[in-house]
């Protein structure tokens, strides 16, 4: 799953897309990437929470990353 994420984030880096008040001064992308095998007591918010909590470790780590 992993690959398409990165492969997104360079397409966009790619495009040298102009944005001021990154460090970088181009748009990039951070991607937090997560999955769960679904069960009859599972719940999405979980999923997402766990998405997002990859998500912002990557930014931690720094911009454009996937995690």
């Amino acid at each position: 799953m992993r690959c398409h994420e990165e492969r997104d984030s360079r397409k966009i880096e790619n495009l040298r897309l102009p944005h001021s008040s990154s460090a970088s001064g181009i748009v990039t992308l951070g991607i937090g990437v997560a999955a769960q095998q679904p069960t009859t007591s599972s719940k999405s918010s979980a999923l997402v929470e766990a998405a997002e909590r990859v998500l912002y470790g990557a930014k931690k780590a720094g911009r454009n990353r996937v995690s």
